[in-house]
Formats: C-alpha cells, structure tokens, sequence
C-alpha cells in the first residue's frame, strides 16, 4: 500500500503539479484512494471509493481478524485460501476465462441468493460457486479480454496484493486516530459483500462517518460487488453530481 500510494502521489505531481487531484477507485481501488487522500492530503482535495468503506487505520493486520473468525473455526475464507503463494495461481490460471466468469458472477447482484462462501477450511475457491449465467454487464469481449490478459500475466500479481495486510498494518499504523478531512463519496451494493465488511457493519455509510466525516454515501438495493458494472448511469449520476459540487 505504501508503494501503490506513492505512485499516486508521483503521478498527480507529474501530471497536475499545481493543482490538488481528485481520486476514485473501485474494490482494491477503493482503500489505495482511501488511503492516499488520508495519508496525504495535500495531493489529493476529494476521494470516491466504491464497494469497499474507509474503516480508518486499521487496529490489528486483516490476517489476524479473518484468522479469529475464519480460519481458527475451521471456516474457508478466501482471503486465507490466497495467503501461500503459488495455490490461487494454479487454480485461477488453468483456466483464467472459467475462473473470471464464475468469480465475478458470484458476488454480484444477479446471483440467486445463497451462501456459497459457507464452506470448510482446506476447500478450492471455485468449490460450490454457482454455474454463471449470462448478464449483461459481462459481454463475451469482456470475457475475451480478461482471458487474453490473464493467460499472458498469470495471477501472481494482483493476489500478492493480499499478502501484504501485515505491512500495510505496520504502515499505516502511524495515522491511528486520525481521519480523512477532505470530501468523500461512498457507493456501495446492498448485495455486496465487501459493502458490509463481510457482515460486520450493518451501516457502512454511518461507519465511514467516524473515520470520514464529510462523506456522502449511497448504498444501491440490489448491487453486487461490480458496482460500476452492473450500474452505469446511475453511478456515473453520482459520480458526476458529486464532483460537480465540490
């Protein structure tokens, strides 16, 4: 996080030397904006993160949390399933295009409502995911493209990210207490969830309140975790709205 920040800082200096930025960023893109506007606030003058809320620097690694309720009671948790390198590689990369698809169908709001993450330590990722079916915020181009990108990347990349809660801790431990002062915009899926924090937060726009005090938040019935996706225009009129006001 701390390097990924820092590119963000280097590019608003390379590109808006004389004028603060504005940040939005969707899933994993959502806490890199989070916290680039909250550890450095001089760049960045507004912050908009779908999907996932700002929840502050966090008190303890991610690792600990989802190993107490997860992994300890014998729970799969995907984030744990990702931890030993080389495991979610082989699974997602034998077949990228069937991985995608099932992936992101499995968290949206088109999935006939089901506990499929309910499953036992040791499980695959894949395992109990549902058959997708076709929605229209996935085209077959899509799917081509992200086929095409995975088989020439592999995997190893964007799973490293979540090897590295111990060193985000230990980062952003720092700003404990602290709060992110500028404009923010929150939008969020009730059928999400990362929305929730997993369940753990019933009101995420309130939650944000805490650590976020001037954010406006939208929480859409019936979005999944592709916010942006599965809702075009009517995240594009927030979003538009919004910057339009500051």
């Amino acid at each position: 996080m701390e390097r990924i920040v820092g590119d963000l800082v280097g590019l608003r200096n390379a590109l808006s030397p004389d004028e603060q930025a504005i940040l939005i960023g969707h899933d994993w893109g959502a806490p890199i904006v989070w916290n680039s506007a909250f550890t450095h606030p001089q760049h960045f003058r507004a912050v908009a993160g779908l999907s996932v809320p700002f929840s502050g620097a966090p008190q303890r690694p991610f690792t600990e949390v989802f190993r107490e309720h997860f992994t300890s009671q014998g729970r799969f948790f995907y984030q744990e399933y990702f931890q030993e390198p080389g495991v979610a590689e082989a699974e997602a990369e034998a077949d990228p295009r069937d991985f995608v698809q099932r992936m992101m169908y499995s968290i949206s709001g088109d999935v006939p409502v089901g506990d499929y993450w309910s499953k036992p330590l040791g499980a695959k990722f894949l395992d109990g995911l549902p058959d997708p079916l076709p929605v229209p915020w996935l085209s077959e181009a899509d799917l081509d493209y992200y086929e095409a990108e995975f088989k020439a990347s592999g995997f190893a990349g964007p799973l490293g990210r979540y090897r590295n809660h111990e060193a985000d801790f230990e980062w952003l431990r720092q700003w404990q207490g602290k709060r992110i002062e500028q404009p923010c915009l929150f939008i969020g899926g009730t059928r999400d969830p990362a929305t929730t924090l997993f369940g753990a937060v019933e009101d995420p726009v309130a939650m944000m309140r805490l650590f976020a005090p001037r954010v406006e938040g939208h929480v859409l019935r019936g979005v999944g975790h592709w916010t942006q996706q599965e809702r075009p225009e009517e995240v594009n009129t927030l979003l538009i709205d919004w910057l339009e006001r500051l």
